[in-house]
């Protein structure tokens, strides 16, 4: 694979121009800017086909946000163990009937004592909660989002180079194994326990799932989900650095250089941007079939 900084030696060897020179330019300041350009182009014709995997659930189960103090800054955020889930509710209970104790002006003795027993409670609880935090509904969301686990009936829109649903086969996950209680039951009658398996079926659009638009979708029921879609190969940023390694095909990177060239001699140059133009043109129709979902019965768009 390439790097970043091969990208950027090899736009400056189609420039003809020196590092000094480029940076006097300020070439450098916006390559990734010219890098990102060229990737619009490059997908428009020739994008990374892949699923958005999505796992939908009926409700999301409570997390957590673990807290080191040894460690400054370092938060984990992790599903709560039902331990943490029982003393939190207990947490709650005894905090509204403290509200209610509260607000009572003068105590009776029993209810002074329900006091004190509240707080000796409150602070086991507390303890035993200890560098934990259960987490509200909107860091909910976001860690199992997060980790591609939606919620049914939500909007998702997909992120992090996302271009727009692929016209292709979409599929559902099954997982058909045997229960607890068929176990049971072989084992009691010494029958012989049938071997599970995992499976591909085909996903209907407006069963199993339903488009909105083109960047948004929605699931009416819990299940596992492959979507198919188009993304960028990648998106450059400006904190990248020369020894980064560019995951993409190969010859879709060697597009790049020549675009750059292209974007940066069309004022100067015309003429020479519109021959850079040409062979980024030509490098691009070379580029080999990128739609790897064809293995899933199914023909590239273009």
């Amino acid at each position: 694979m390439f790097t970043y900084g091969y990208l950027r030696e090899a736009a400056l060897a189609h420039l003809d121009l020196e590092t000094d020179e480029a940076q006097r330019m300020q070439l450098f300041n916006r390559f990734y800017v010219f890098c990102n350009e060229a990737m619009q182009a490059i997908c428009g014709g020739k994008p990374k086909y892949d699923y958005v995997k999505a796992e939908v659930v009926n409700a999301y189960d409570p997390v957590v946000r673990m807290i080191d103090d040894k460690v400054i800054n370092k938060i984990e955020i992790r599903k709560a163990t039902e331990l943490e889930i029982s003393l939190d509710k207990q947490r709650i209970e005894l905090l509204e009937r403290k509200a209610v104790l509260d607000a009572i002006d003068v105590y009776t003795t029993e209810e002074l004592e329900e006091l004190n027993q509240i707080n000796l409670s409150l602070q086991q609880v507390t303890d035993g909660l200890i560098g934990v935090e259960m987490c509200d509904a909107e860091d909910t969301k976001e860690y199992y989002e997060d980790n591609g686990i939606y919620l049914v009936g939500k909007e998702i829109a997909p992120t992090k180079g996302f271009i727009s649903f692929a016209n292709k086969q979409a599929w559902s996950i099954i997982h058909d194994y045997p229960s607890v209680n068929e176990m049971l039951e072989a084992e009691a009658f010494n029958r012989p326990i049938r071997l599970g398996k995992t499976e591909r079926r085909k996903s209907v659009n407006g069963v199993d799932f339903v488009y909105i638009g083109s960047n948004k979708i929605m699931f009416p029921r819990a299940g596992r989900f492959l979507i198919p879609a188009k993304y960028w190969w990648f998106i450059f940023t400006a904190t990248m650095k020369d020894t980064d390694i560019l995951d993409m095909p190969i010859d879709v990177a060697t597009c790049i250089p020549l675009y750059i060239a292209a974007k940066c001699e069309q004022i100067g140059n015309p003429q020479k941007a519109n021959l850079f133009r040409g062979e980024f043109e030509l490098a691009l129709g070379r580029v080999t079939n990128t739609d790897f979902l064809q293995m899933n019965e199914v023909k590239a768009t273009y």
